[in-house]
């Protein structure tokens, strides 16, 4: 379940969204606003200050909170049910990932190389230990975005970590409890040998496949021991 905070910072987001409020409104007191959501005037405060660091919100000190000039945030609202929300995070990384591996072979630096292969060396060693590697893969798809040559794409992980997070967690027990985890790591090898080989397209494929893997994964029952 999202947290209150959450749940109040969305509320707030969507009245001035709906309302078409324009920048400099003023909006209600805290008073008001934990009156009209049945919250603390605490949580209150909370979810202006998220809706303020993602620029939605302006809050003058003595004054109150105004509607700033900034586009409307982008945000992955936590739903219950886990793997819906775990699915469509992994569909959204399809797009960016593979696209980043498929700059990557053409752009990479020796440096960035060299960082993609010492992230996927951590990643073995620790599956071989049969030993969480969530950290580790992580760190492999990080040092991917990073060698795409644009900024962007490592920014936008970045956001996107918290959810990865979520989505790598998720596969990653599954895998391990059928022992799939060698299945994930070869994925990772096809990856960074299409990188290194400057192969574009096949960095693309194998980086897609690597994540429609994934889905399947999470949507295949789990059998001890299967492969």
């Amino acid at each position: 379940m999202p947290k209150l905070t959450d749940r109040v910072a969305q509320a707030l987001q969507d009245h001035i969204v709906g309302s078409g409020l324009l920048p400099g409104a003023q909006l209600p007191t805290i008073a008001t606003l934990s009156s009209t959501y049945g919250v603390s005037p605490t949580v209150v405060r909370e979810a202006l200050a998220r809706l303020r660091s993602e620029g939605l919100v302006e809050v003058r000190q003595g004054s109150g909170a105004y509607v700033s000039g900034a586009l409307r945030p982008f945000r992955i609202a936590a739903e219950p049910g886990g793997d819906a929300s775990v699915l469509r995070v992994l569909e959204l990384r399809l797009g960016l990932e593979a696209e980043a591996a498929a700059l990557a072979a053409t752009r990479a630096s020796r440096t960035q190389l060299r960082h993609i292969r010492d992230a996927f060396k951590a990643f073995t060693v620790r599956i071989e230990a049969d030993e969480p590697a969530m950290a580790e893969d992580l760190r492999f798809h990080r040092a991917v975005a990073e060698a795409a040559g644009n900024p962007l794409f490592a920014e936008f992980q970045t956001f996107l970590q918290q959810y990865l997070t979520d989505s790598i967690g998720v596969s990653h027990g599954r895998s391990r409890e059928a022992g799939r985890m060698r299945a994930v790591l070869a994925e990772h090898g096809r990856i960074l040998d299409a990188i290194a080989a400057r192969d574009a397209e096949g960095a693309r494929a194998a980086m897609r496949d690597h994540l429609q893997a994934g889905m399947a994964r999470l949507r295949r029952p789990v059998r001890r021991g299967s492969p």
